[in-house]
């Protein structure tokens, strides 16, 4: 049985954009910026971003339990996988560099 498109399917996927701009502008903001902060700051950045990523999987996870896309791609985009290089840098704690914003 195939997935038939919907308007709801179409909301979801707006949400899905608009949290992933909203990760994507933190990490812009951190390359921008970490220069600015202490160690301690740019730590509670990323958290912020780790926070993020929680939520998207939460929601995803929401989203497949109400009869949303099963389309990882709209949480994830541009990624075979759900880490793209920049958050596994981010992850590890290291400094990222501005071509590791995905």
């Amino acid at each position: 049985m195939t997935h038939r498109k919907t308007k709801r399917d179409e909301e979801w996927r707006a949400f899905a954009g608009g949290v992933n701009c909203l990760r994507s502008e933190l990490q812009a903001l951190l390359v921008r910026y970490q220069g600015l902060l202490p160690a301690r700051l740019v730590d509670r950045h990323l958290r912020i971003v780790r926070d993020v990523d929680s939520f998207r999987a939460s929601a995803e996870d929401w989203m497949f339990s109400r009869g949303g896309p099963r389309d990882t791609r709209i949480w994830h985009p541009g990624t075979k996988s759900s880490k793209g290089r920049a958050s596994e840098n981010l992850s590890a704690g290291k400094q990222i560099e501005k071509d590791d914003v995905t």
